[in-house]
Formats: C-alpha cells, sequence, structure tokens
C-alpha cells in the first residue's frame, strides 16, 4: 500500500512537469502566427507580464494545494514561456543569414543555463532562513530585470525591409497557408521525428536520480547534481551540435545525434556508479540537447517562405508539445520506483526506441528532400 501511495504521488507530480511542457510548446501556434503579424511587442510584453503574476502568485500557493500549483507553475508560469521564447526564435532567421543554425542554439541554451542557475539558488534559499515564499519572489525580481533587458534588446524588422532581403528567397507568391505548409513532405517528416522523439525524451531525465537513487550507484549529495549536469551538458551540445548543424545541415546533423540520444538511455540500466552516473548524464545531456536545440532550424530549413516562418514553428510545436504531455507521466509509470531492474530495463528500452525511431524519420526526411529537390538552408 505504501509503495502503490508512493508510486501514485510521484506520477501525480509528474503531471505539473508535463502539463508544463505541453504549454510550452502548443501556445507557439499562436505566438508564431502573431509574429508573422509584426506584432513582437504584443507576445514579448504580454508573456513577460504573466510571467512575473504567475511567478509571484506561486510564491503564495499553500502547503498540500496541488491545483494552486498546477494552476500558478504549471498553466500560468509556464504559459508566458513560448511567449517569451517564440520572439527570439522567430526573428533569428531573418537577422543571420549566415549561422542561423548556431544563432538559434544559443537561444535555448540561455534555458539550459537559467536552469542550472535557478535550481541551485532556490535549492539553497528554500533550506535557508529565507523560505519557499520568500525565495520564488527572489526569482521573480530577477526574472524582472532579466525580462526587461531583453525587450530592450529585441527589435523586429518590417516586413520588406529585412536585411539582405535578396539573399531570404522570398517568393512573390502569396504567403504560405497551413495548407501548403503540411504538405510539404520533408517538414511533416521532421515534425513527426520531433513528436516521437519528445515521447521518449524524458525518460532519463524524470528519472536518472530516482534510479541511482533506488541501485545505491550514487551518494545522496551527488544525486542532487545530476539535473544540473544534465542542463549544462546540454548547453554544450546546443552550441557544438548547432554550429555542425549550419555546416553539415540541422537534419542532418540532427539524425547522428538523435540516434547517439537513442542508445545511451538503453543502455542507462548498464552504468553503474557514481563516475559512470555522471557520464551518462553529460552524454545525454549533450546529445538530447543538441536534438532539442537543432529542431527549430530543422523546421525552418524546409520552409523558403520567410513571411511565414513564425506559422511553420508554431504548427511544429503543437504535436511536440502533445508528445511531452503524454511521455513524462508514462515515463514515470514505467519507472516504477522500487520494483527493480526489470522495470528499468523496460523505461529505458522505451526511450530508446523512440528516440532511434526520431532519428530513423530524420534521415527519410532528408531521402525525400534529395528526391523533390526542395531547397534548404
Amino acid at each position: 500500500m505504501r509503495k502503490n501511495t508512493y508510486q501514485t504521488i510521484l506520477s501525480i507530480i509528474a503531471w505539473i512537469g508535463s502539463v508544463q511542457i505541453f504549454m510550452q510548446y502548443v501556445l507557439g501556434l499562436v505566438s508564431g502566427r502573431l509574429m508573422d503579424t509584426e506584432r513582437l511587442r504584443t507576445v514579448s510584453i504580454g508573456g513577460s507580464l504573466l510571467s512575473l503574476f504567475s511567478l509571484f502568485m506561486l510564491s503564495l500557493t499553500q502547503r498540500q494545494q496541488y491545483y494552486q500549483i498546477l494552476l500558478a507553475q504549471a498553466i500560468g508560469y509556464v504559459s508566458h514561456w513560448e511567449w517569451c521564447s517564440c520572439p527570439p526564435s522567430g526573428l533569428s532567421p531573418n537577422h543571420f543569414t549566415r549561422r542561423r543554425s548556431l544563432a538559434m542554439g544559443i537561444i535555448p541554451t540561455a534555458n539550459s543555463f537559467g536552469g542550472f542557475v535557478f535550481s541551485v539558488m532556490f535549492s539553497h534559499l528554500f533550506r535557508g532562513r529565507v523560505g519557499f515564499a520568500m525565495g520564488i519572489r527572489i526569482g521573480g525580481f530577477i526574472c524582472l530585470g532579466c525580462l526587461s533587458l531583453a525587450q530592450v534588446l529585441m527589435h523586429q524588422y518590417p516586413k520588406g525591409k529585412l536585411p539582405n532581403e535578396a539573399s531570404l528567397s522570398i517568393p512573390a507568391s502569396s504567403p504560405s497557408t497551413v495548407a501548403a505548409i503540411c504538405k510539404n513532405q520533408p517538414y511533416v517528416l521532421t515534425v513527426l521525428g520531433g513528436f516521437v522523439f519528445n515521447l521518449g525524451l524524458f525518460y532519463p531525465i524524470f528519472n536518472v536520480q530516482l534510479f541511482a537513487r533506488e541501485e545505491g550507484f550514487a551518494p545522496t549529495n551527488l544525486i542532487g547534481w545530476f539535473l544540473g549536469i544534465i542542463d549544462l551538458s546540454s548547453c554544450v551540445g546546443r552550441v557544438v551540435l548547432t554550429y555542425l548543424g549550419d555546416r553539415y545541415g540541422p537534419v542532418r546533423t540532427i539524425a547522428p545525434c538523435a540516434l547517439i540520444s537513442g542508445v545511451l538511455p538503453m543502455t542507462m540500466f548498464l552504468w553503474k556508479g557514481s563516475a559512470a552516473i555522471v557520464a551518462f548524464c553529460v552524454l545525454y545531456g549533450v546529445f538530447s540537447g543538441g536534438v532539442f536545440a537543432l529542431l527549430c532550424p530543422a523546421v525552418f530549413s524546409w520552409d523558403s517562405d520567410r513571411r511565414t516562418s513564425g506559422l511553420g514553428l508554431g504548427i511544429a510545436c503543437v504535436p511536440f508539445g502533445i508528445a511531452s504531455l503524454v511521455g513524462a507521466p508514462l515515463s514515470t509509470a514505467l519507472a516504477h520506483v522500487g520494483s527493480g531492474s526489470r522495470t528499468w530495463y523496460a523505461g529505458c528500452i522505451f526511450a530508446g526506441v523512440m528516440e532511434v525511431l526520431a532519428a530513423v524519420l530524420f534521415l527519410v526526411a532528408i531521402f525525400r528532400n534529395n528526391k523533390l529537390q526542395i531547397s534548404t538552408w
């Protein structure tokens, strides 16, 4: 009974994370379309205000009130993420005619670095005299400064005044519609690959700490750093692998990265000992982070009409969000904490197969592009 109750609590907590990731992605369809209609300030300022409001509301939540945390963090706070991250991701292809993948890869690097910094900061604030409520408010004021600086730095070129516009291959016909975008076979295959990849992506991330703790492979003080190690390692992958994406093409780069990222979870239950688990976190952070950063450039690479680049990215974000919503609770259900190595084996195989299948879909997209002769970056 106690074990079943523990598993139920973990499953409920996992829904907070899964709803967070779902909201991050699915709102991209709206924010991407607003970006195409030159409403940068509407998107960025609206998202910033929602972020700050929800963060301060999170500081007012009470103990054992699940719905309050779900509303403030999973729905309210994270709803701003796509509204704040879509503008820089959508603007970078129009600001850069070279090194677009690298530019788009540097943007989500801040997400990983910020996740590491805030996780360490909050862990010290919550355990000290500051406490949860005041610690969240301190984080809110830090976010206020960062978001204010972002408003000053971001700039959107009006239509018809893009730099080096001749090199952007903007067609003379009317902008692409949703139906036209969805008829692009390499685009659809790439989006499908991203959907499948997100189904397996979060199993190692959500369960590596539980795996090390239950199997006794690492001391408690080291286990708390595993997610931070994955975040920092993903920063390296997001920069280095997107640089290679500019050189060899984002889709040609994302395919082998997804393959390696899929092989690692299949062998997670074989990595025993503190050094081995740390090495696993580093490798998985590098390659899974690289795939995550290359997804947007890969989607953009099939879109020759820069006028609807935000719409194309927004359409892709919807299946990515659905996969994240389903994948996170499923990974927790497969873990079955304390059930032994057989369950870990099943979950690892599931995550690995999904990511390897994504690599296959990326390769098929490349094959279809070669056959159809669609221009890319």
